[in-house]
Order: structure tokens, then C-alpha cells, then sequence
């Protein structure tokens, strides 16, 4: 199966538009910008136009997320790039057969496609998530004119990734089953009553004397409940 080898080296724009996408692609993110734009067309509207208080409101609601946020989150992707230092050398990244190879001086990692879990890809720039909140940039400008390649790669390496571990989590839940089900006890057979009685006599040893109802055979973790009654 072909490689593919590209050398990231982000910029602020880079950062930038991956805080953005990553921002205003969550639901409190385009809550928000609905809030704003509502606001800025109320205010545009002429909603309060007698009352001032009204109308600094909406135009501080309406800039909020339609300048403001944007605003912030240029800083904080400039302060990230200062501030961190992966993001002063090139990364090599290496698409293969196993997964994604990662090298930047002397520390390597490997990221299989297995751990790989969403690809968004932009005009600008590819994020390939981890998770929610972690992610890696790739710009479309150092692709080396292989931006859809690698993208239609990954897509299709992490389906097939995803397949298997679902057939063996299958696999392996039908094998559990039919382990449970070959260790169950015949329903149909009998408790010996010397096992009731033993058990019976051992509670009530254990609560002095007195009659306890106990739970037996409960899940792990869970809490067993005791309630004395009266000896009758």
C-alpha cells in the first residue's frame, strides 16, 4: 500500500482556524452565534430603539460571538504557538498500513488506526481527532498536492479499523455467552435444604441471634441490604 510522508510546521492562521472550527462546530458554539446574529438583527430591526439600556444590551450580545469570540481565539492561538514548543519544529507525519507515524527529531510515536476516531476535513486545513478534544492539524498547503489522497486514506483506513473492532467485540461477546451459558446451573435442580439451613443458621449468628434478611449472589460493587426483623 502506497505512504504518504508530509512534513507540518503550523502557523497562527493554521491554529486558528482549528480553534474556530472547533469552537463553532459544538452545539454551545452555534448557540451562541444564533444568539448574537438574533441579536444584531434586533437591534438592526429597531427593537428598543426608545430605551438605551435595550439597546447596548443587544449590541453587546450581538458582538459577542460574531467579534469578540473570534478576537480571543486569534490571541489564544498565537499564545498557544508561543507558548508551546512542538509547534517550533516541523512534525513529520507518515501514512501507512499500520497507521499514522509521527517524528520530530529524536521522539517517535505511532497512532494506530484504531485509536483514530473523526476526520473533518476543511478548505484549508484536515483535523483527525482522538478524541473531542484532542486532534491533530494538517494544512492543506503542506500536503505536497496529496491533500485529498491522504484524506480518502485515512477515511477509509479507520472504516475498516472500526469494522474489525467491532466483528471481534461481537466475536467476543457471542464467546461470552455461550461460556455463561454452558457454566448456569440446571434452573430445575433444588438447593439442598442442609445448604438453606446453614445459611440461614450463619446470618443469624452473624446479626445476634436475631432473623436477617440478607441478598445473596449479588452483582460486584454492589451494596447488600440488611433489615432485622423482631424474633418472633
Amino acid at each position: 500500500m502506497k505512504e504518504y510522508k508530509i512534513s507540518v510546521k503550523l502557523n497562527t492562521l493554521d491554529m486558528y482556524c482549528f480553534l474556530m472550527r472547533h469552537e463553532y462546530g459544538s452545539f454551545s458554539g452555534l448557540f451562541g452565534l444564533a444568539v448574537s446574529l438574533l441579536s444584531l438583527a434586533a437591534l438592526i430591526a429597531g427593537v428598543g430603539k426608545d430605551d438605551r439600556n435595550t439597546q447596548i444590551l443587544l449590541g453587546l450580545v450581538a458582538v459577542c460571538f460574531t467579534i469578540l469570540n473570534p478576537l480571543r481565539l486569534f490571541f489564544r492561538a498565537q499564545k498557544q504557538l508561543t507558548l508551546n514548543p512542538t509547534f517550533h519544529k516541523p512534525i513529520t507525519y507518515t501514512f501507512g498500513e499500520a497507521g499514522m507515524h509521527i517524528a520530530q527529531g529524536e521522539e517517535q510515536m505511532d497512532v494506530a488506526w484504531a485509536e483514530m476516531k473523526k476526520l473533518v476535513r476543511g478548505k484549508r486545513i484536515m483535523i483527525l481527532y482522538l478524541s473531542k478534544v484532542v486532534g491533530y492539524i494538517f494544512p492543506k498547503s503542506q500536503c505536497n498536492g496529496q491533500y485529498e489522497e491522504i484524506a480518502a486514506m485515512i477515511q477509509l483506513k479507520m472504516a475498516q479499523a472500526q469494522a474489525e473492532g467491532a466483528q471481534v467485540l461481537e466475536e467476543h461477546n457471542v464467546e461470552e455467552t455461550e461460556t455463561k451459558t454452558s457454566e448456569e446451573p440446571d434452573s430445575g435442580e433444588e438447593v439442598p435444604k442442609e445448604t438453606l439451613e446453614e445459611l440461614l443458621h450463619a446470618a443469624r449468628k452473624r446479626s445476634g441471634g436475631k432473623k436477617t434478611a440478607r441478598t445473596y449472589d449479588m452483582p460486584p460493587g454492589e451494596a447488600e441490604i440488611w433489615g432485622d426483623e423482631e424474633t418472633k
